[in-house]
């Protein structure tokens, strides 16, 4: 016999045990076991959704939510009060993005911007109610009446979230939330804006050039009027010439035709040389527009400077 046969042999010969097939008791619990991490993998994988947050505008797409969003009882320019209803057998979380506009019912109203983005989590048909930091982003409409409804609109344009990322770095006071908005939102000037870099961010944003001037306007939520409407401007600057003599001048603001609008400073002692004029002021029931600051001895204009409020 070969070497070959006589190791087929040996194989044939040796006994291979059979496994023997599970009974109908551990087929079933094989299967309960089974179904447990089905289970636990199902919960798990429902937290880690709960966890991850879906936009308002994609919850109100896809009709998980409900919204009902109102400005206050005292009408306040910087809060809307949301409220969310979970629709679903879920608990989800919903984020109100940094940049969400909503629109009131009543067009004549302002459409109100969100600088604080905010997350809720709302359990299977809970609902949640959150005040909103928000600004007015169209200062030519009117202040929102206590109680006005408002609805979910689009996202702010590409400028106005880029400078809403930049100015949530800083602890702005509400006056440099607003003017940041409406410089971005209506063109009002960056020199509006206290934070220097700031200010400068949105100056180069929009495609304004500075001046050396600071620009604080005294405005009044009233709930029915138009938004922005100043009752007194605030201007700081500075004012830079030359004089060949000692001179006693006075500082004055004119419109770009030439008439005199008011004398800002009387009587002022310069002697012969360069100066670098720090002045303050309060306008009355100015205009925002186009003017010019000069500086006259008699009626020799010594020099002037264009500003714009």
């Amino acid at each position: 016999m070969s070497k070959s046969n006589h190791v087929a042999d040996e194989i044939q010969q040796k006994h291979i045990p059979t496994r023997p097939y599970p009974t109908f008791w551990k087929l079933t619990k094989m299967y309960a076991d089974m179904k447990k991490i089905i289970c636990g993998c199902l919960v798990l994988l429902g937290s880690v959704q709960a966890m991850l947050a879906i936009s308002l505008q994609d919850a109100l797409a896809q009709k998980l939510v409900e919204v009902v969003a109102i400005s206050g009882r005292e009408s306040s320019a910087h809060t809307l009060n949301i409220t969310l209803r979970n629709k679903t057998n879920n608990s989800i979380s919903i984020e109100i993005l940094l940049g969400q506009m909503l629109a009131p019912i009543d067009t004549n109203e302002q459409t109100m911007l969100v600088v604080r983005p905010e997350v809720l989590a709302l359990a299977k048909g809970q609902t949640a109610s959150r005040l909103l930091s928000t600004y007015c982003c169209m200062s030519t409409k009117m202040s929102p009446s206590a109680m006005s409804p408002f609805a979910v609109s689009a996202l702010a344009n590409a400028k106005m979230l880029d400078m809403l990322a930049k100015a949530a770095t800083f602890d702005l006071p509400d006056f440099d939330w607003q003017s940041a908005v409406w410089a971005v939102s209506n063109n009002h000037r960056a020199e509006g804006i206290s934070q220097p870099e700031l200010r400068q961010f949105v100056a180069d944003l929009i495609g304004q050039k500075l001046q050396d001037l600071t620009l604080r306007y005294e405005t009044a939520v009233v709930p029915g009027r138009i938004a922005f409407e100043p009752t007194g401007l605030h201007v700081e600057g500075n004012f830079k010439y030359y004089t060949d003599r000692d001179i006693k001048a006075q500082l004055a603001l004119y419109t770009t035709g030439g008439k005199l609008i008011t004398v800002m400073h009387r009587n002022l002692a310069h002697t012969r040389g360069q100066h670098n004029f720090h002045f303050k002021f309060r306008f009355n029931g100015i205009k925002p527009g186009a003017y010019i600051v000069k500086l006259t001895s008699g009626n020799k204009v010594i020099s002037e400077m264009p500003v714009e409020f």
